[in-house]
């Protein structure tokens, strides 16, 4: 299939069809690791993994998970020009280390955090600007996982002072029960679906009944007073407790107790931190993993049966446990490993052994600040949040912190992208109708197209000719330059056209509407 073929054909709704089937001195990441489990694995199954991706398709891929937004022209060229052979794993280490990678994974992880869902009663019970600071300088820093989760699990007090508190905050809501706070931290910091076990044993999670309230008792003592509380004594029954026979004494998955007179919080971190199966680092490994391959290493769900890579996870979880827990060195392992760099092209049925994982659709993170970059509306939007907000008498000081502006837009974003129903923990590896009319059929974007805000205006006004003109939107929408037959067509319209702004506009709407766009591969 020709590249113009390819480009013309995949329309958002058809995006499985685009692709062919296929601190101080920082330690060394453990990268050899991973490559030597791929090929212990290839081996055995009997399988030659890809080629590498080509530097226009690495970069994008890199960009795209590290920063979160398209890599400029500029940096494509740069890139694609230097001839250093480890080039790849210092712009991996150096875009890790950066700012803007900080300021990405703040968001990411603070998405997780909030359940992926923000409403006006969440700001009113909890600080979410303090706790996303709080998280962007610990990936700045790149404070060791294990404080992380032990500053989320037991920190207590006020919430601008102790900012990990508004995690626990935002999920005790009015019940007296806080069951989602024990879910969340259940999934987040062990790895466990324990949702079902709320009600009956769980028979794929191995998880009873009598487990889920046991653990839930860690949390009960827990109070929003405006700032998190723990109480020394609760009630032994509460208005809901009838409706089920379970214990109520905390008690951790494994059995351990905490100790008489010891606060809760942090004999649940410590738990939580020392499971004889390293629970709390293997989740944090696949969730690393999911982000920047697409897939879990190990089934998340309930009920989950599909094939992962459950040994590759427990290798990775000691060696980040044992090299002080740094989220940026196992970050680094997973970008300079072989099998992130495979190309996404080849036969799809053996996707899965390639470890590359489906092609990902842009998360509404990735794609807010994609859509803000390329029609240039970040200052627009900052505008209308100061007009509505700061402007505003009758908005709490949580809704002006800056920090959450851009929370209100990502859901605006999630809301474009994923059906209703869709877990947003899934990664979309193809379109769907809703999600193509609503892309390809916005009147609002279509404006901006005509109007020729942002990167199409600028492209028009810095380069002169058609030739020029298509290269620059290839590599500033889709990260590539055109191939030879798809350059000729595209100019060949272009020079048709009686009005060639007209013609500009029409290259630009199909690029931004093609699956290359929305999809990382």
């Amino acid at each position: 299939m020709t590249g113009i073929a390819r480009i013309g054909a995949a329309i958002v709704l058809g995006a499985g069809a685009f692709w062919p089937p296929a601190r101080a001195q920082e330690a060394s990441p453990p990268a050899n690791l991973i490559d030597a489990y791929f090929a212990e694995f290839w081996k055995a199954e009997g399988v030659t993994p890809g080629p590498a991706a080509d530097d226009y398709a690495f970069f994008r891929r890199l960009t795209l998970d590290v920063y979160g937004r398209l890599p400029s022209p500029e940096e494509i060229r740069s890139f694609a020009a230097d001839r250093d052979p480890d080039k790849r794993a210092r712009a991996a280490g150096r875009m890790l280390a950066s700012d803007e990678s900080a300021e990405f994974f703040a968001d990411v992880w603070l998405d997780a955090l909030i359940d992926h869902d923000v409403t006006n009663q969440d700001f009113a019970r909890a600080d979410l600007g303090p706790l996303r600071a709080w998280v962007r300088r610990c990936f700045h820093e790149d404070t060791p996982y294990d404080r992380v989760v032990r500053s989320l699990l037991s920190d207590r007090g006020p919430r601008r002072e102790k900012p990990a508190v508004n995690f626990s905050l935002k999920h005790l809501g009015s019940d007296p029960l806080p069951v989602k706070l024990a879910v969340m931290s259940a999934r987040l910091f062990l790895g466990k679906d324990i949702r079902c076990a709320q009600c009956h044993d769980d028979p794929f999670q191995s998880t009873t009944q009598e487990e889920f309230w046991g653990f839930t008792a860690f949390f009960r003592p827990l109070q929003n007073a405006g700032d998190l509380v723990e109480r020394t004594s609760v009630p032994r029954r509460e208005p809901r407790d009838d409706f089920h026979e379970m214990p109520l004494a905390p008690r951790f998955f494994d059995g351990r107790e905490p100790e008489s007179g010891r606060r809760l919080g942090e004999a649940l971190a410590d738990f939580t931190l020392t499971t004889r199966d390293h629970a709390c680092s293997k989740a944090f490994v696949n969730r690393a993993w999911k982000h920047f391959f697409g897939r879990w290493l190990m089934p998340v769900s309930t009920g989950a049966r599909d094939r992962r890579h459950p040994d590759l996870a427990e290798r990775l979880a000691l060696d980040f446990e044992k090299n002080g827990w740094s989220p940026r060195r196992l970050m680094r392992a997973i970008l300079e490993s072989k099998a992130y760099g495979v190309s996404s092209a080849g036969a799809s049925e053996l996707r899965d052994k390639y470890a590359i994982g489906p092609l990902k659709a842009m998360g509404s993170i990735q794609y807010f600040k994609v859509f803000q970059d390329v029609f240039d509306l970040y200052e627009a939007h900052k505008k209308a949040w100061e007009k509505d907000v700061l402007e505003n008498e009758n908005a709490g000081p949580q809704f002006k912190d800056p920090e959450v502006m851009r929370l209100l837009f990502y859901k605006w974003s999630q809301e474009l992208l994923l059906p209703k129903g869709r877990d947003p923990e899934e990664t979309a590896a193809s379109g769907t109708p809703r999600m193509a009319m609503r892309l390809m059929n916005n009147q609002s974007i279509q404006s901006m197209v005509n109007s020729q805000w942002g990167l199409l205006k600028r492209i028009l006004r810095k380069k002169f000719t058609p030739e020029d003109r298509i290269e620059e939107m290839f590599l500033a929408m889709i990260g590539r330059r055109p191939e030879s037959d798809e350059k000729h067509r595209y100019v060949r319209y272009v020079k048709g056209q009686f009005i060639d702004k007209m013609a500009y506009e029409d290259v630009f709407w199909m690029l931004l509407n093609s699956a290359e766009f929305l999809f990382n591969h």
